[in-house]
């Protein structure tokens, strides 16, 4: 499959996800002042949303080449286990006194 089809299946898909559109129907009122123009606000808060969520995509990307080039070259993929286990263990007891 070409790479420019798989890229608008993706797209699509994305667009018209409704968990995606109940979520921005649910979070974007709150910051979205009645008096001025909607579009505009709008427009601003999607973008924005776009750029953290392309930034944190990045940042995940990064890591996981990291860590692909320097845990798992000989045989680490028990550290890693081990590691990301024990942070979950670690956000689970956060949650729980939080």
């Amino acid at each position: 499959m070409k790479k420019s089809k798989l890229f608008y299946q993706g797209l699509f898909a994305s667009l018209l996800n409704p968990k995606t559109i109940v979520f921005f129907i649910a979070l974007f009122p709150q910051f979205i002042d009645i008096k001025k123009e909607i579009l505009n606000q709008f427009l601003i808060l999607s973008l924005t949303f776009c750029f953290i969520g392309f930034l944190i995509h990045l940042v995940y990307a990064n890591f996981s080449s990291i860590f692909k080039e320097k845990m798992l070259a000989g045989n680490n993929f028990a550290k890693l286990n081990k590691v990301s286990g024990c942070i979950f263990f670690l956000l689970a007891i956060l949650l729980i006194t939080q």
